[in-house]
């Protein structure tokens, strides 16, 4: 006979995993660390996969411009196969996330956004001159 897991099976494994860990001497902020780390590997997953469905759904679009069936036909089973993974990759990341929120009492997990980079106006041209 084949168990069935539901997700809330699958968080109460997590936190039993993440809970192994913890001893005395062991700081807490460890445990929300492996947390913030398993959110961050499953939000990874979820962007690459995202990508390539983007990617697959711009070599549909390109092979149907073409008029190329077959092409068209092999992006688009790809394509199906991708957004079934896509579905599992949110639904992993929602774990993570409830277990991250049960770990840290309440706290959100968000992605880091990264910052913009501040460019400076130097003139390339200008410095090549002095080099060359």
């Amino acid at each position: 006979m084949t168990k069935t897991l539901t997700t809330s099976d699958i968080i109460a494994q997590k936190l039993d995993h993440i809970h192994y860990f913890q001893q005395d001497g062991v700081h807490e902020s460890l445990l929300i660390g492996i947390s913030r780390d398993a959110c961050y590997t499953a939000n990874n997953s979820l962007s690459f996969k995202k990508k390539q469905l983007c990617d697959i759904l711009a070599e549909y679009d390109r092979h149907m411009s073409e008029k190329d069936d077959n092409a068209a036909e092999r992006a688009e089973r790809f394509a199906g196969k991708l957004y079934a993974e896509l579905e599992i990759l949110e639904e992993r990341l929602d774990i993570e996330k409830a277990v991250y929120f049960t770990i840290t009492g309440g706290e959100e997990w968000k992605p880091t956004v990264k910052r913009p980079i501040k460019r400076t106006n130097v003139d390339m041209a200008a410095l090549r001159k002095k080099v060359a």
